[in-house]
């Protein structure tokens, strides 16, 4: 590296901006080449629960997707043992959905065996879909004065573990 306030030929930037965009180029190259889903990421997820880097994001969306299936019926605490079960299943078979549709979508000219996979899956999540039913259950909220007032007492409970004021210090 030349010593500082130094100048560089327009040859050695031009070096150094080649080096850098080849050096991107090849970053690029190396995330869509992970981000690509094989057939054999789809063979490893249903033999053996396998989750490859390729398909991490469907992962978190199923997982997110759970989540926010459960919250909107009554939350996980109210679920009957039927209900989660149900909803594990609809995120296992999300996860192969988007991963088989992925797969699907980055042959040029498709695969009919893929595109018959897709739909079985779309129905198989449909009438999952179908067994919880399609309406929202309404959660108990607390008044707002309820919901204040037990705000103030986590606060002062809070407080009454040496987080404010004098810290008590005992000889054992």
């Amino acid at each position: 590296m030349p010593p500082r306030g130094h100048k560089l030929s327009d040859a050695a930037r031009a070096r150094i901006r080649e080096g850098t965009a080849r050096g991107r180029r090849s970053q690029l190259a190396r995330k869509r080449l992970v981000s690509l889903i094989a057939p054999r990421d789809l063979e490893r997820l249903v033999a053996s629960g396998t989750i490859t880097p390729a398909l991490r994001p469907l992962v978190d969306i199923a997982a997110t997707e759970a989540l926010e299936l459960s919250e909107s019926l009554g939350g996980p605490e109210n679920l009957s043992a039927q209900q989660r079960l149900v909803i594990q299943d609809l995120a296992s078979v999300g996860i192969v959905l988007r991963a088989t549709l992925a797969a699907f979508l980055q042959k040029p000219g498709g695969d009919s065996d893929l595109a018959s996979r897709v739909g079985t899956l779309a129905g198989q999540r449909r009438s999952s879909v179908a067994l919880l039913g399609l309406e929202s259950v309404a959660r108990d909220v607390p008044s707002l004065s309820d919901y204040s007032a037990s705000r103030a007492a986590e606060g002062r409970a809070g407080a009454t573990n040496g987080a404010a004021g004098e810290s008590e210090v005992t000889d054992a």
